[in-house]
């Protein structure tokens, strides 16, 4: 058991003490670069201005959130794909189960938007949105 773990310690050491190329390293990190100058971000129909009056239009305020007077943003995230679909939807950030809930339905909802591109090519664009709801008294 002993030569077992000298062994495997020897190995970890010899492994850890190799230098990495600097070479390799520069290719690698140049590998995560994207240049966003040739993406072209997904566009709504309306562009943002749209983008917000469709969720205002559409946003269902909760009879129980409203009772429980449960008010805040909802931060949403969620992917337009190569066909210019909403799908992947997610909170990022959420308030209350029955505000997330609507949220995430009213995303889920929104008609098909034109798609990112990247050199002429359509691209899946992750994108996000709060939903803010508040009471007015």
């Amino acid at each position: 058991m002993r030569k077992i773990l000298f062994f495997t310690l020897e190995v970890l050491l010899i492994t850890i003490s190799q230098p990495v190329s600097a070479q390799f390293v520069a290719k690698s990190y140049d590998s995560l670069l994207v240049n966003f100058d040739s993406i072209e971000m997904p566009q709504f129909r309306g562009g943002e201005t749209g983008l917000r009056n469709y969720i205002a239009k559409n946003v269902r305020y909760p009879n129980k959130a409203k009772w429980k007077n449960i008010q805040g943003t909802v931060y949403v995230s969620f992917v337009v794909d190569v066909f210019g679909q909403v799908c992947r939807v997610e909170v990022l950030r959420g308030v209350h189960p029955l505000l997330d809930k609507e949220a995430v339905r009213v995303v889920r909802s929104l008609p098909k938007w034109h798609p990112g591109k990247k050199d002429g090519k359509p691209i899946n664009v992750s994108h996000s949105v709060p939903i803010k709801f508040y009471l007015r008294e």
